[in-house]
């Protein structure tokens, strides 16, 4: 019989993100690499997928529930809106297929971070 001495994989998968974060660097973390995958997908201005990166690396939204993907749309459409580029969650559920309300929620969660609620 062989038994397992490592500690609970839930435990641990944290503070592997936390490392590998400190190694890479936040600018390289999964939600800005993200944000540059689908902003450049839904033809967002380069200018305006970097200037949403600056604006969550200088944020540092924390205690918001989601995927780091669905984190990533979430703040490029409230940045999109704040510029008023035309982007909208029907047309990032369409390209990205991930669901309109889970985008909903945290979007909602991420609007008191941009000029009055950003709705």
């Amino acid at each position: 019989m062989v038994r397992s001495l490592a500690e609970d994989p839930n435990k641990i998968k944290p503070r592997v993100r936390e490392g590998l974060r400190l190694v890479s660097g936040e600018e390289n973390g999964p939600v800005v690499t993200w944000m540059r995958v689908h902003g450049a997908a839904l033809q967002v201005p380069s200018e305006l997928i970097e200037q949403a990166v600056d604006f969550f690396l200088d944020t540092e939204p924390r205690l918001v529930v989601g995927d780091d993907e669905i984190k990533a749309l979430a703040w490029l459409l409230l940045t999109c809106r704040t510029a008023k580029f035309p982007l909208t969650t029907t047309k990032i559920a369409k390209i990205t297929e991930r669901s309109r309300p889970s985008l909903g929620r945290v979007t909602k969660a991420f609007a008191p971070y941009f000029d009055n609620g950003n709705q």
